[in-house]
């Protein structure tokens, strides 16, 4: 199958927009209708300036317990080939960008996505799709040599408070932990075969609990 003749999946759709609402989910997919989103300027700039601060990172200033190695790349795009579903291959594609990419010492890779959160709580369970979704790329990629992932995991930034005075500026102290993920690509094989297999059917009845799809059913009855 011919790459224009696939489309592409988001990683991190795997987990934001997957767990928000089927409907939309097909929709955005199958007929390109994407839902209302706007990101904060600020979570730009705090993503910015937390992946500036890695750039030139050695392995274990992420964490001490990664393999030795150092920071390869930073925000650059993977794709994969055709996903396979039930031995079949299909018309998707993984395609998305991650935030750093390792190369280790025993010349395998690992994958850190940083995260500025109001907490340190943990979040492996609900980025692991996503994480696995670059992996996957990395090891069945559409073109380049094929590479072998054995860590991943999550570099979160958390504040804690600020120090400084009013005539001297402030500084925002930070607090962080690296959270690692095993790798799963079982469970990632089950979320595609889910999401294809949904993506391939009929379009899913409104979900009760998304306010987009009860907005737009309400608005209808005007």
């Amino acid at each position: 199958m011919a790459k224009s003749d696939t489309t592409p999946l988001s990683p991190s759709d795997l987990t934001f927009a997957w767990s928000e609402c089927e409907r939309c989910f097909w929709l955005r997919y199958n007929k390109g209708l994407r839902r209302p989103f706007s990101m904060p300027g600020l979570v730009s700039t705090l993503s910015n300036i937390q992946e500036a601060a890695y750039e030139h990172a050695n392995s274990h200033d992420f964490s001490s317990t990664l393999p030795a190695g150092h920071v390869y790349g930073t925000g650059q795009w993977v794709e994969s080939t055709p996903l396979v579903v039930n031995g079949e291959q299909t018309r998707w594609r993984i395609r998305g960008k991650y935030d750093f990419l390792l190369l280790y010492d025993d010349m395998t890779w690992g994958i850190v996505d940083t995260k500025f959160s109001g907490t340190l709580k943990e979040k492996t369970d609900f980025y692991s799709p996503q994480l696995e979704a670059y992996a996957y790329a990395l090891e069945h990629p559409s073109k380049g040599d094929q590479r072998p992932v054995t860590t991943t995991g999550l570099m979160v930034w958390a504040p804690v408070r600020t120090n400084g005075s009013h005539g001297e500026g402030f500084h925002l102290e930070l607090d962080h932990v690296y959270q690692p993920l095993e790798r799963n690509e079982y469970a990632f094989q089950q979320r595609i075969t889910t999401v294809v297999t949904l993506l391939d059917g009929p379009m899913p009845e409104p979900s009760p609990e998304c306010g987009y799809c009860k907005w737009l059913t309400e608005r209808s009855n005007y």
